[in-house]
């Protein structure tokens, strides 16, 4: 008789159990979330921008068990002289966070026009904590 079987179905299932688990976890402290945050950014802007961020002025608002919004002004560097250089500027900028996937989308205040400039205000307006 193999009885090798039911062994590696109960580690099949343990793995499966402990993937869905750390992968549906939610970030419980502010710190990590903020840390989520920054992930996120650091993953959607180029690798050649250096970004100095203050964690502990960030603003955060949790919205539902699954999403929450961390806000703050980072300070962004970019080698060069040309039109894509960045030599201190100072954004401000709203991380959405998916915590249950773990993914997210980063808005900065880099328009240059009004309109732009008034659709990031509203954004900061409705989502991040006064």
């Amino acid at each position: 008789m193999d009885t090798s079987r039911p062994t590696s179905r109960l580690i099949v299932i343990a793995a499966m159990a402990t993937a869905l688990a750390s992968g549906c976890s939610r970030p419980a402290s502010r710190e990590d979330k903020v840390q989520l945050a920054f992930d996120i950014m650091d993953r959607q802007v180029a690798d050649d921008i250096d970004i100095l961020r203050n964690a502990s002025a960030v603003k955060l608002r949790d919205v539902d068990s699954s999403r929450y919004y961390v806000c703050g002004t980072a300070v962004l560097n970019r080698p060069g002289s040309g039109p894509l250089a960045l030599h201190g500027a100072s954004e401000d900028y709203i991380v959405t966070v998916n915590a249950t996937a773990r993914a997210g989308t980063v808005l900065f205040n880099g328009a240059k026009d009004a309109e732009g400039q008034a659709k990031f205000a509203q954004s900061w307006a409705q989502n991040c904590p006064h």
